[in-house]
């Protein structure tokens, strides 16, 4: 999930993948994480975007045009 966080991925399609049924998946996925599959790979997401978030500003930062 890792690295195809940034398709769209279903927890049926996951589920499938490892070939558990999805409520099955789901509830082994968050009895092992403590989190819901959905909040799992929004909080991939969000880190993803916040560090593109700081790339953007340092680039637009006046103290990096050195």
């Amino acid at each position: 999930m890792q690295h195809h966080f940034r398709e769209k991925l279903t927890l049926h399609e996951v589920a499938a993948r490892v070939n558990l049924s999805p409520n099955y998946f789901s509830e082994q996925f968050r009895k092992e994480t403590g989190i819901t599959f959905q909040s799992y790979m929004l909080e991939i997401r969000l880190d993803y975007a916040r560090s593109l978030f700081k790339v953007c500003e340092c680039l637009a930062s006046p103290s990096s045009a050195v």
